[in-house]
């Protein structure tokens, strides 16, 4: 069980490789603190250190929150959508 959980969370982390990286980036961007980004995310300082080293992976409830905090888009992005087969 446990390798299984290892598993899932090193494919999460290939999935968006480098997302701690743009959320450190953005972060500095808006001259905050991990304390600051924590304060306003509610999420913990070690937590958020951990997932801008790629070390930790967020769930969408945490993106949702940093997202906010960060002043980015809490919705889907606009993905390019295949046409739809006419009826």
């Amino acid at each position: 069980m446990a390798g299984d959980a290892a598993a899932q969370t090193a494919d999460a982390r290939a999935a968006v490789p480098h997302l701690g990286r743009a959320i450190r980036a953005r972060r500095r961007a808006l001259d905050l603190t991990l304390k600051d980004l924590g304060l306003r995310s509610g999420l913990s300082v070690g937590f958020l250190s951990q997932l801008e080293r790629d070390l930790a992976t967020p769930s969408l409830s945490a993106l949702s929150g940093i997202a906010g905090a960060l002043g980015a888009s809490r919705s889907m992005p606009s993905w390019p959508r295949r046409a739809r087969p006419a009826a």
